[in-house]
C-alpha cells in the first residue's frame, strides 16, 4: 500500500530527527552533567535539561503520529479532499498531543 502524501511528510520529518546521530549523541550524554557544564546557573538548569532531553518525547510523539496517519479516519479525510496540512492540523495532531 502506497503512503499518502501526509505520511511521507511525517516521514520526511522523522528521517531528519530520528535517523540522525544528533538524537543518538544527546540520549547518550547524561543531561545533568551537559546542563551544568553548559549552563552554571540554577535557574537555567530546567531549560538546559529541556533542550537536551527532547528526543524521548520526540520518538513517542514521532511513534504515535505514525500510528494514527494510517488510522481510517485519515483516509476518509484524504478522500474527502482534504489537503495534506489540513489533515495534520485537524485529524493527526488533536489525536496525538494530550
Amino acid at each position: 500500500m502506497p503512503l499518502h502524501k501526509t505520511t511521507q511528510s511525517i516521514a520526511a520529518v522523522s528521517r531528519i530527527l530520528m535517523r540522525s546521530r544528533m538524537a543518538e549523541i544527546v540520549v547518550m550524554a547524561p543531561a545533568a552533567v551537559l546542563a551544568g557544564h553548559w549552563f552554571g546557573a540554577e535557574g537555567l538548569v530546567i531549560v538546559a535539561v529541556a533542550v537536551i532531553d527532547w528526543t524521548r518525547f520526540a520518538r513517542v510523539i514521532r511513534a504515535e503520529t505514525l500510528v494514527q496517519a494510517r488510522m481510517d479516519y485519515v483516509d476518509s479525510a484524504r478522500i474527502g479532499g482534504a489537503r495534506r496540512m489540513t489533515t495534520l492540523i485537524s485529524e493527526i495532531l488533536p489525536n496525538v498531543l494530550p
